[in-house]
């Protein structure tokens, strides 16, 4: 399994879910001694603009923009291009685009990194949101199936599209890995310690339960943000994924 012999540190991402810029740096200057990945999405974009997230990267930041693209295949393939220029370290796309827009959101990574020093970003493909309950996925989206079976079918086309790795639900892990095998990477956000608030995550875990059952990367975000002490809150999840490697 990819990474499997990385440090703590190397398996957490900090939700930058932030509004201003200088809320950006000062999390990043605070945080980045213990971590350096982070993910900016759609809302600190949208609120402070994309320049925060170079400068997060210029100060030595590892950023994942989650901006979950998703339209028609060139629209997709234009905006991978431009974001493979920044030096950034993942992106997200949407898996339900369909095969030929996560085709086309990694070939333009590959494509614009070539025009620089700059390694093509990791490619994430989401299969369905953390928010998204099965109730929901049956009634509202239509989709008449478990939300297991959706994951996987949207693991599997991410794979044969030559994404990187899967954003899924930790519950989905063990159903991703068995469908997929361990060389796809699965990022899992909704993740909360034991000690922090639920808040509007429907399929959530724990970071060490994560981490056990084979995740590479986990997402945290307001547990950490929204601590008295982030510092100490931080260790806190690095402790719990230590216990878990």
């Amino acid at each position: 399994m990819k990474n499997a012999n990385q440090s703590p540190s190397d398996r957490l991402i900090i939700a930058a879910d932030v509004r201003t810029r200088d809320e950006a740096t000062l999390l990043t200057e605070e945080l980045m001694p213990l971590c350096r990945q982070f993910k900016v999405g759609c809302a600190l974009i949208c609120s402070a603009g994309f320049n925060v997230a170079i400068e997060m990267t210029k100060m030595g930041a590892s950023v994942l923009i989650d901006l979950k693209l998703h339209d028609i295949p060139n629209t997709v393939y234009e905006a991978s291009f431009a974001l493979s220029k920044y030096g950034i370290w993942a992106l997200t796309v949407h898996a339900c685009g369909g095969l030929e827009m996560i085709k086309a959101c990694i070939l333009g990574t590959r494509n614009g990194a070539m025009e620089t020093s700059y390694k093509p970003p990791l490619v994430f493909a989401v299969t369905l949101l953390t928010s998204i309950s099965e109730q929901q996925l049956n009634d509202e989206l239509q989709v008449k199936t478990s939300v297991s079976e959706y994951v996987v079918t949207m693991a599997k086309l991410a794979k044969l599209a030559g994404a990187d790795g899967v954003v899924a639900s930790g519950r989905e892990i063990n159903d991703v890995r068995e469908a997929c095998g361990n060389d796809l990477l699965i990022l899992v956000p909704g993740v909360r310690p034991s000690w922090a608030a639920a808040d509007d995550q429907r399929r959530y875990i724990t970071p060490a339960e994560a981490i056990k059952r084979g995740a590479n990367y986990i997402i945290v975000g307001r547990p950490i943000l929204r601590a008295e002490n982030r510092r100490d809150a931080l260790m806190r999840v690095l402790d719990e994924i230590a216990s878990a490697i």
